[in-house]
């Protein structure tokens, strides 16, 4: 649909239809049933009538956009006419972007056609339709003005907006938040009212303060019955229906007590509150005609009312908020509003069964939580807030699914880089180079992320989930994700930060043939050339940090000892110079390689230690077989008594019988088979440095 859609261009269709004196026709939304139902098509009863068919002098929009223009209809959109409401208050250009007020009936630009424009997953994109609206007996069946019925931008939006999602039937049940998103882009929150201990206790100073910063506020009631439409309640609400949240105010009566109000409206445009500052309660006679000035009151059957902020809490379960973001507003709109201008990344992704549709790491899938789109993000001191050590940080995960009832149980997870990895010389020259540090799988996870630091809260089916978190500075993984492996969507994943734009990188493999050795020799190359200097060579302290760095990135076991590192380094120095060229760091790495290999045979419980008795077959996996009189003093030496060897153990076992063969053979007089005679200083100078 929308690809259809977005081939309609307003200028062309305009231009075309005013030279030939038509009026417009959408083919692609026609005035049939299908448009009112695409499941059932319907048209009994039902008749297309044009503006100018219902109403001798139609308006598009009569001066400024109220939230009083929009009443329900017999559709169950309440949900989309209490956020439209709310949207017509923001008012200025953010209101002209979605709802062009240059549109009119007047003669000489009038062709029929008219058009509005939806924010769609990162882009506003433009909908047009044809003016021919549905009505039985002359008056429209949805979305009017029953104060103006001859204005017609709230019919005319809603029918953009059915076109959008498929059909008016589409828009029979849905969230206040998610048609706040398509009009402004913005984030959206939803705060749970029903449980006291999970609200948050400062909720109406919060309200008052999003207010002030042009946040859009929804709320409601959820049924407790199985029967169809809204259930009606005491003191004149309804649950299974939306309000949308239109004021806040804090005041104080004649005896000086203090009063926390919520003005709210119900988009039917009638049927209102009756408890206590409803219109026609007798509390009002307690306020000062100042104050009833400055809150707008009076009494009127209009659908708005006023009512204590703990019979809100009380009676509604649920409040949504949409916050305005960059995307939705221009600097010039930011300026008017007063709101702070957050830097925003947005990254698209999907989830592809057995290829990124991992699930959210649950028993028995923990392993497949890697298989997940993954994002790297940096934190650097400089976004630390003001007065804090933290730094602010929104993400955003909206799924692009546009029918709720396929909405995808969604949610995203959050995880710290180690500090040893991140510092690791290796890992901050890939971050210079613009590439993905590290891919995190299965295998490495262990080794390079700590356990999760934040998530988005329990797994929903909203369309868009959104968390704001505190982090301290450093490097972090957003791993979005549905809730059970294999479901399939696609989705936008947007990351605000109040300093700087966040860096954002996916981290993904590199499509194309690989050559594991090349791509070896490449990383040992670069970790060699950060540590050897300008000698190109290593002395056994920066090979110790050279091989630390290289544990580190390929998610190996803890890092060798210096004296581990010594002992490597003798048995590859073949110029007896103390230190190794990178030929020998190469060498010395591929018999690194063998002996891990090895020692991971057989370390069959896989808890990082192998039995010494393993230890004969372990040296002849390795080529280098030893006969059960050398293996005796080898176990004394490195089993203990515990019998057991960990890697760091093996690999200094291996390197000490190399490098005294290496001597042996260096001074032997009939080879292998032979004899060594030296003095004292030669036997102490060659076993000191093996």
């Amino acid at each position: 649909m929308e690809d259809r859609y977005r081939s309609q261009n307003y200028e062309k269709l305009k231009s075309s239809l005013l030279k030939s004196g038509s009026l417009f026709e959408d083919g692609i939304f026609p005035a049939d049933g299908s448009s009112i139902n695409k499941k059932k098509p319907t048209s009994r009863d039902v008749r297309w009538l044009r503006p100018w068919e219902i109403s001798s002098r139609p308006l598009f929009i009569r001066e400024n956009a109220t939230r009083f223009d929009l009443d329900q209809g017999e559709l169950g959109d309440c949900w989309f006419v209490a956020a439209a409401s709310l949207f017509a208050m923001q008012g200025g250009k953010m209101f002209d972007n979605v709802v062009p007020l240059s549109q009119s009936f007047e003669s000489g630009d009038y062709a029929g056609i008219f058009r509005f424009r939806f924010w769609r997953f990162g882009d506003f994109v433009e909908v047009v339709v044809d003016d021919r609206l549905p009505c039985k007996r002359g008056r429209l069946m949805y979305c009017n003005n029953r104060e103006e019925p001859n204005e017609f931008w709230a019919a005319l939006l809603e029918k953009a907006y059915a076109k959008l999602n498929g059909s008016y039937a589409d828009l029979d049940g849905g969230l206040i938040q998610d048609a706040l998103i398509d009009f402004t882009g913005g984030i959206s929150e939803v705060i749970s009212l029903f449980d006291p201990s999970a609200r948050p206790p400062e909720l109406f100073d919060i309200m008052q303060a999003t207010f002030g910063m042009n946040t859009m506020m929804g709320c409601s009631i959820n049924k407790t019955t199985k029967v169809s439409g809204e259930q009606s309640l005491p003191q004149g609400l309804f649950a299974g229906h939306a309000y949308s949240i239109t004021a806040v105010a804090k005041i104080r009566d004649k005896y000086g007590k203090l009063h926390d109000l919520v003005r709210l409206r119900n988009p039917w445009g009638h049927t209102e509150w009756t408890g206590a500052w409803s219109d026609r309660s007798t509390t009002w006679f307690s306020v000062d005609a100042d104050v009833k000035e400055k809150l707008n009151f009076h009494r009127a059957n209009d659908g708005e009312f006023w009512m204590p902020f703990e019979d809100f809490v009380n009676n509604f379960q649920f409040m949504e908020l949409v916050h305005l973001s960059p995307d939705a507003i221009t600097a010039q709109v930011a300026s008017e509003t007063g709101k702070v201008e957050w830097k925003t990344t947005t990254n698209h992704g999907s989830w592809i069964r057995g290829v990124t549709a991992g699930g959210c790491g649950n028993y028995p899938n923990e392993a497949k939580m890697w298989m997940n789109p993954q994002f790297y993000a940096s934190l650097d001191p400089s976004d630390r807030d003001e007065d804090s050590d933290q730094c602010t940080l929104i993400v955003s995960l909206m799924e692009k699914q546009t029918i709720m009832s396929e909405y995808t149980s969604i949610g995203f997870q959050i995880f710290k880089i180690k500090d040893s990895v991140a510092k690791t010389p290796y890992f901050q020259a890939q971050l210079n180079k613009n590439a993905p540090p590290i891919v995190i799988d299965e295998s490495n996870y262990k080794s390079i992320v700590l356990s999760r630091v934040a998530f988005s809260g329990q797994y929903t089916n909203l369309r868009q989930v959104c968390r704001r978190f505190e982090l301290n500075p450093g490097h972090y993984v957003v791993v979005p994700s549905t809730f059970r492996p294999g479901q399939q969507s696609s989705f936008l994943l947007r990351i605000f930060n109040q300093k700087n734009v966040p860096e954002i990188k996916e981290l993904d493999e590199v499509t194309g043939p690989t050559d594991y050795a090349k791509e070896n020799a490449d990383k040992l190359r670069e970790v060699f050339r950060i540590y050897a200097g300008d000698d190109e060579r290593l002395d056994a302290s920066e090979l110790h940090r050279a091989m630390n760095d290289l544990c580190v990135i390929e998610g190996q076991d803890e890092p060798f000892c210096v004296e581990t590192c010594r002992s490597l380094l003798a048995m590859m120095d073949s110029d007896g110079s103390g230190q190794l060229t990178f030929d020998e760091f190469t060498m010395m790495n591929t018999e690194l390689r063998t002996w891990r290999s090895v020692f991971q045979k057989y370390d069959r419980d896989n808890n990082g230690y192998i039995d010494v008795y393993e230890l004969c077959r372990a040296f002849k996996d390795i080529g280098f077989p030893l006969s059960k009189k050398i293996l005796g003093p080898l176990v004394k030496r490195y089993g203990g008594k515990s019998m057991t060897m960990g890697l760091e153990e093996f690999v200094l076992a291996t390197t000490r019988v190399r490098c005294m063969y290496g001597a042996f053979m260096t001074y032997a007089d009939g080879g292998i088979r032979g004899k060594v005679t030296m003095d004292l200083d030669q036997w102490l100078a060659t076993t000191i440095y093996c």
